[in-house]
């Protein structure tokens, strides 16, 4: 037991890369079953048009986030691996991220009276509602988890993320199953849920500590802090546009349960993004060091044997989802949408190209990949869609992710190349 024990302890405290992202992943691969709850619960207990303006609004939100300079997160991993305090680069950075969530906020209250103007009072309001909490949201839980990553705190790291997810889902299938009767009532709680995760996750992680060395950086850190943030910000704001335009095409060219039918088919997609610590690890990897030709060669040869890999997976998946999933979700026909997006899974692992030029700090670069490729995934999404209704988005989706991995990976070639 003892032998065990300290095996278990010099696993968790290794600053090996290989044991990082099994501990990274495992953590984020069990609160990945409280994902699945609430995409459970939402898709049974939820009626299909309450759940398509449900899927609507996040991506809303989710585009609209960017504001928060979400960027600033992974500057904390950059701050603590500089010498920063990490309790101080957290407060500092979600200090940041809720002033700058007010931008945000703005851009939901115009939709929101645009939607009023149009005589959707009920969709109205669910905007003006995300408006207010739009700044809170997933601010406060990013910063944590990205201290304990700076800190290579990967065990308690695990542990707040299955919290949080566990009680999330604990939650929303609660709100669900008292308020099945108002749709309107429970879509406007559930969009509430991470902002209180949030104050939790506050008062439990990040409220003054007499034991942190700092209460927030030096002013010419923060400067800094600031500045890698919003160049990382911007960049994600346009790869984000990518990834949530297809739910805001698709309301307008098939409506609220196409909606609700494609966000249900890509959950795969969307959840192993997360759990696989590709962007995470490469970013604490590469942080102090620059990107040469030897580092590109290992980054092109995990790519491709991930793609490998996950492309046996799709295969898999596409043979067991005809018995699966009409078990799961009854009221849609997810099987489509699933057997056309499940195939952008193989192209997850081109997060090393991105996050090797967010370490490198390459905002040319940066930029590029994320302009490129997204405006080429909205071309592709609106133009199938147009012509071929949802199976044309999805598809669109799918071949948009497969440019942004040839683009990414041109790019990545390109700096080894000069360094």
């Amino acid at each position: 037991m003892h032998d065990m024990k300290g095996i278990y302890k010099k696993f968790t405290a290794s600053k090996n890369p290989a044991y990082q992202g099994v501990l990274l992943a495992s953590g984020r691969g069990v609160a990945l079953i409280g994902s699945l709850v609430i995409f459970l619960a939402i898709g049974n207990l939820l009626s299909p048009e309450a759940a398509g303006q449900y899927y609507y609004l996040t991506a809303w939100a989710a585009i609209l986030s960017f504001a928060t300079l979400p960027g600033v997160s992974h500057g904390i991993v950059r701050a603590i691996a500089r010498g920063s305090d990490p309790h101080a680069a957290a407060r500092t950075a979600a200090t940041i991220r809720l002033s700058y969530g007010l931008y945000g906020s703005l851009g939901m209250a115009i939709a929101g009276v645009v939607f009023l103007f149009l005589h959707s009072s009920a969709l109205a309001a669910l905007f003006l509602l995300s408006a207010i909490i739009l700044p809170f949201g997933d601010t406060i839980s990013e910063c944590v988890f990205a201290r304990y990553r700076g800190e290579h705190a990967f065990t308690r790291q695990n542990r707040a993320i299955v919290l949080y997810q566990f009680l999330l889902a604990l939650l929303t299938c609660l709100v669900l199953f008292v308020f099945q009767k108002n749709s309107l009532l429970s879509v406007a709680i559930l969009l509430a849920l991470p902002a209180s995760m949030g104050g939790m996750f506050y008062l439990i992680y990040m409220r003054k500590s007499a034991r942190a060395a700092e209460e927030s950086l030096p002013a010419e850190t923060t400067a800094e802090l600031k500045k890698y943030g919003t160049s990382l910000s911007v960049y994600q704001m346009i790869l984000g546009l990518g990834t949530y335009a297809d739910r805001i095409i698709l309301w307008f060219v098939a409506g609220p349960v196409a909606v609700a039918t494609y966000s249900i088919a890509t959950l795969p997609v969307i959840k192993l993004d997360q759990v696989l610590p590709f962007e995470h690890l490469t970013i604490i990897k590469l942080a102090k060091r620059d990107i040469t030709r030897t580092e590109y060669g290992r980054l092109a040869k995990i790519f491709l044997l991930s793609l490998g890999g996950l492309s046996v997976f799709a295969f898999a998946a596409t043979a067991c989802a005809p018995y699966i999933l009409p078990i799961l979700f009854r009221k849609y026909g997810v099987l489509p949408f699933f057997n056309i997006v499940i195939w952008a899974v193989p192209f997850i692992p081109l997060a090393l190209f991105r996050a090797a030029l967010m370490a490198r700090s390459d905002h040319g670069a940066l930029r590029i990949l994320s302009i490129a490729s997204v405006l080429l995934k909205i071309a592709l999404m609106t133009g199938l869609g147009i012509a071929y209704g949802a199976a044309g988005v999805a598809v669109g989706f799918v071949a948009g992710m497969g440019a942004e991995a040839l683009i990414g990976l041109f790019l990545v070639r390109s700096v080894s190349a000069r360094e």
